[in-house]
């Protein structure tokens, strides 16, 4: 699943892995981060948290950014690279704007969640 989003982000904007800043020199950049999955009685769902980063001060890049990838993703089926199986990305919310001093950066990062079927996906 990681691999097919990858592949799926990588069309738009260099990925990274959270931790790997190091490597973010150019913007715009994309991290692709997993959170902690939910379970209700509803259903289950991963959860995927994709952070946008844009130069400090180009909020219209970073606008523009954010709209590429929930288009490139939200109600998505994707093919698991390692499996025949699909899944389905639905998008959640989004944060704030973010300034990243660091990085000399601004960010914004967009949720989305993957339904969980049985063992494995959809």
């Amino acid at each position: 699943m990681r691999s097919a989003l990858y592949a799926e982000l990588v069309k738009l904007y260099p990925v990274y892995y959270i931790g790997n800043v190091g490597k973010t020199a150019k913007k715009p950049f994309l991290i692709l981060q997993f959170e902690h999955g939910i379970k209700t009685r509803l259903g289950s769902w991963d959860m995927v948290t994709v952070s946008v980063y844009a130069p400090a001060g180009d909020f219209e890049l970073l606008d523009t950014a954010c709209e590429k990838v929930i288009t490139a993703l939200n109600g998505k089926h994707l093919k698991r690279i390692s499996s025949d199986g699909v899944f389905l990305v639905q998008y959640v919310d989004c944060s704030s704007d973010m300034i990243e001093d660091s990085l000399g950066a601004i960010s914004k990062q967009l949720n989305f969640k993957i339904p969980v079927f049985g063992g494995d996906f959809m």
